[in-house]
């Protein structure tokens, strides 16, 4: 299968070893061994579809994801592509190819989290601005509750004004009464004497 050593104490492929077919004797240009290709077996390898793993995962997102990381892988790609189509791309400097290509993904990622922050940030406002709407109610409702007690305080001095006067009211008629008794008095007295003198003139 290989030449034979002309002179076996001479030949230095004697002691050698083939790389191509693992035998002594003969270096691997000098070998005509087949070696045929090594079997794979199945356990090996493990096949897996990426549409099956793409369709479980896009099953667990809402529609607002998907579309926004169809949105964002759209893009990417869009840079990417643009990337592509600049002359530079092909000065094969891969260095600095792979920069810009870092550099277009960490825009996206910026991108996105500027996305994010801008929905917090919304949201914040929208917080915000309902428990400001909630103060300025309370402060209405405080404001009402004030002026109701001045009201009733209000009321409730002038009733006792009225209730005052209603007491001097009172006792002026308790007067009016007594005078009135003692007017009588006077006029009975007035009327004795009348009747006491003209009996005297008759």
């Amino acid at each position: 299968m290989w030449k034979q050593h002309t002179n076996k104490s001479l030949c230095a492929s004697r002691n050698s070893k083939c790389f191509k077919c693992q035998k002594q004797g003969h270096f691997a240009r000098q070998c005509f061994t087949r070696v045929g290709r090594g079997k794979i077996h199945k356990n090996e390898l493990k096949t897996v579809s990426i549409s099956t793993q793409t369709e479980n995962c896009n099953n667990k997102k809402s529609m607002m994801k998907k579309e926004r990381d169809t949105k964002r892988l759209q893009d990417y790609f869009d840079r990417k592509r643009t990337l592509q189509e600049l002359p530079f791309n092909k000065t094969g400097n891969t260095v600095f190819i792979s920069t810009i290509s870092s550099d277009c993904f960490l825009r996206d990622q910026i991108e996105t989290l500027k996305t994010k922050l801008e929905d917090e940030s919304f949201n914040h406002t929208s917080t915000l601005m309902e428990l400001q709407e909630e103060q300025e109610t309370v402060r209405k409702l405080r404001e009402t509750i004030k002026n109701r007690d001045a009201k009733i305080i209000e009321l409730e001095n002038t009733i006792q004004k009225y209730e005052r006067g209603h007491d001097k009211i009172a006792d002026y008629v308790t007067e009016i009464k007594v005078e009135k008794e003692n007017w009588k008095l006077q006029c009975n007295d007035v009327s004795e004497m009348y009747n006491v003198v003209r009996k005297s003139e008759l």
